[in-house]
This record gives C-alpha cells, sequence and structure tokens, in this order.
C-alpha cells in the first residue's frame, strides 16, 4: 500500500442527518456507512449513490454496531439492553432476531476475528458471549463489580478482555470462561467526593496486530495523584504496555504527550506504523484536532496535523483507522451538544491517500473496512 500522505486528506463526500449521532461504522465491503442516532434508529446510506434506508428495531439510542465477516450480517446493541441481527444488504432491512441480552445499556460489542462469536457487556456487570449464526448464548462470564464499559476480542480470538467503570480489567479464555488474569489501571479512576460520584472507565482499548502491544488513554497522573496544568485542568495522554510473561508489563507515555495539552483515544493502524489520535495541542484547527504519529526507528515520531479538509473549528475525536489503512472514520463533537443535525462526510479514495469520514455531534464510534 502507498505511504499514506497527512497533507492530501480531504471530504469527498458529506451525507447529513437531522438528528445527531452517536455511532458509526463501515461495512466490510465498502459500499454501506451505518450510524446510529438518537432518534432511536440505525441508518444506512449507500457510500456511491447517498441512498439512506432507515432500520427500526431499538427503543434506545444505539451505541454499538457489528458486522459478520462477510458484512451481510449486521449486528447493534441498544441501551435498551437488545442485541438486534439485520440483513445489512436487504432493500429495507427489518430486524431478523431479537435477544433480551442485557438488563440496562449494551456499552460495547465486539466480534471474534472469525465472525462465529459476538462479545457484548453492559450495565448489569457481566460480559457473555454470543453464536453470531443463532444467537444462541455461549456463556456469561460474571466477574466486575461495576458497570462494564468496553470490550475487546485478541487478535487470535481465544482470549477476550473487558473493562469497567473503575477501570477493573479481566483477561478472559472465551474458549472456556476461565479467567486467565485480572489487573486494574487505577489511574484511569477516581471517586469525585464533589459530584459524588465515580469517573473513569475503559472507554477505548486498541491491540496491535500481534496482540503484544495494547494502547490506551488515562489522565495525566504523578505517583497515583491527577496532575494539572497551569489552569488547573488535567490533561490526558496516550501510554503504551507490553504482554510480559503474566501481565501487560512496562507501561510508558508516548513522548509527544505534554503537561499543557491533551493527547488521548489512539488508533493504530494495522502494521502498527501509524498511531491516530486526538489532541488539543497548539497549532490545530479547532478546539481537538487528529494528527498522526509514524514509528521510526528512534520512537515515534513529532505528530502530524492531518489538515483542514479533515479537521474543523469543532471537536474531532474518536478516530477509528480501518483496516485498509485508506479510510479512516471520526465523529465531530460540537461544544455545548444541543442536539443539532448530524453529518458523515465519507472518502473513498482510490490512490492511497489518507482520507476521512466524519460523523457530527457524536460519542465514541467505531469503523470498519
Amino acid at each position: 500500500m502507498p505511504n499514506a500522505d497527512p497533507a492530501q486528506s480531504h471530504v469527498a463526500k458529506t451525507l447529513a442527518h437531522t438528528s445527531p449521532m452517536i455511532s458509526c461504522r463501515f461495512d466490510p465491503s465498502g459500499r454501506f456507512v451505518f450510524a446510529g442516532a438518537e432518534d432511536n434508529r440505525v441508518w444506512r446510506w449507500e457510500i456511491e449513490s447517498g441512498g439512506k434506508v432507515e432500520l427500526a428495531g431499538h427503543d434506545s439510542w444505539v451505541r454499538s454496531l457489528g458486522f459478520s465477516t462477510s458484512g451481510e450480517v449486521l449486528v447493534t446493541g441498544g441501551y435498551d439492553g437488545r442485541l438486534v441481527w439485520w440483513q445489512a444488504f436487504a432493500d429495507k432491512p427489518t430486524p431478523t432476531r431479537t435477544v433480551e441480552a442485557h438488563q440496562g445499556w449494551i456499552r460495547a460489542l465486539s466480534v471474534s476475528p472469525d465472525g462465529q462469536w459476538i462479545a457484548t457487556c453492559g450495565n448489569d456487570k457481566l460480559v457473555k458471549i454470543w453464536q453470531m449464526s443463532d444467537g444462541a448464548l455461549v456463556r456469561e462470564l460474571p466477574g466486575h463489580e461495576s458497570h462494564v464499559y468496553n470490550v475487546a476480542f485478541h487478535p487470535n480470538g481465544k482470549d477476550l478482555v473487558s473493562g469497567d467503570l473503575k477501570s477493573q480489567y479481566i483477561h478472559w479464555d472465551a474458549t472456556t470462561g476461565e479467567v486467565k488474569r485480572k489487573f486494574a489501571i487505577p489511574a484511569l479512576h477516581k471517586y469525585d467526593a464533589g459530584f459524588l460520584a465515580d469517573i473513569g472507565g475503559a472507554h477505548s482499548m486498541a491491540f496491535s496486530r500481534d496482540g503484544k502491544t495494547i494502547f490506551f488513554t488515562r489522565n495525566n497522573m504523578h505517583k497515583g495523584v491527577q496532575k494539572a496544568d497551569s489552569t488547573g485542568r488535567v490533561r490526558m495522554k496516550i501510554y503504551t504496555a507490553r504482554l510480559g510473561k503474566y501481565d501487560w508489563e512496562n507501561a510508558q507515555e508516548l513522548p509527544f504527550n505534554n503537561d499543557n495539552y491533551t493527547c488521548m483515544h489512539p488508533s493504530l493502524n494495522v502494521d502498527g506504523t501509524k498511531l491516530y489520535f486526538t489532541s488539543d495541542m497548539p497549532g490545530g484547527y479547532g478546539g481537538l484536532d487528529l494528527y498522526v504519529s509514524e514509528r521510526t526507528a528512534d520512537g515515534w515520531g513529532t505528530p502530524v496535523n492531518l489538515g483542514p479538509e479533515i479537521n474543523t473549528d469543532k471537536n474531532e475525536v474518536f478516530p477509528f483507522i480501518t483496516v485498509g489503512g485508506k479510510t479512516l472514520f471520526q465523529p465531530i463533537v460540537r461544544e455545548p451538544i444541543t442536539g443539532g443535525a448530524g453529518q458523515v462526510p465519507v472518502a473513498n479514495p482510490e490512490d492511497g491517500r489518507t482520507l476521512a469520514a466524519r460523523l457530527s455531534d457524536g460519542s465514541a464510534c467505531r469503523g470498519c473496512r
């Protein structure tokens, strides 16, 4: 694949919607883009024609979307606790299967690399594994003591990691349900005595292709205490850790972090040479911009802003680089979020340039191509 040139990033098409959107995925073929919106619907756009189709089957916002390996089956997880199966390419998709999966919100889902299983997690403190083919429950995995925020299959398809509100992580053997290890990242959680609530959680997780490196975001901490900048604001930093014999080891912050600005939401390309992330470092176009850093023999290089065709005067967050490496998805978050219209600019290059799809008024998103 040709080397991506961030300077050539541009928006190819914009797809608009009347309700704020909070999740988004490309189907594996790249023909469609699906988004969950605050109108309790999932919407499908055909990228080439811009044709728009409604998918009605949830009574809540839909935060999680996943596909079978062929892309023909879409599975969505909602705050209503339901998993819904759809024929993704049908002219007018309707639910083909509905499972009452969790008591309370489904916060995330992950499809195994072979497409056989779906892992879900939610506010009932449970992780569950389901058959993609028929929706049957494979196993239920209790063990968390707070809302489970995220779940991810390891690239080997046999191991599963889940993380909760209090930043307690469990490494499961997905084939048996055995707990292989438990670990915590205390810096990712605190109890706010003023707000009277727990703050933190595993909002994003990304494995390297070989499954031996993990990148994550946490608050700027020093010896377990949050470290504020000159304005009193605690910034976010990106860290990486390597898988040791018994646990994740040698957690280190990346060299472009800074006490005076935020770096967060890492997304690694498939060969591990480029890391896309969000930052409000000086010299950007808005509140938060997208950047890319390239790995060299000396480590991670100086971040490059993806430019004005991608970044706006709003906040670009939660980037996701697809397996093909040519399409980058991220939402734009307007501050404050007022419930305005959503937009999905879509890029579909043929020349290897780095392009992007954008989603307005959104929250955490995922993309796949």
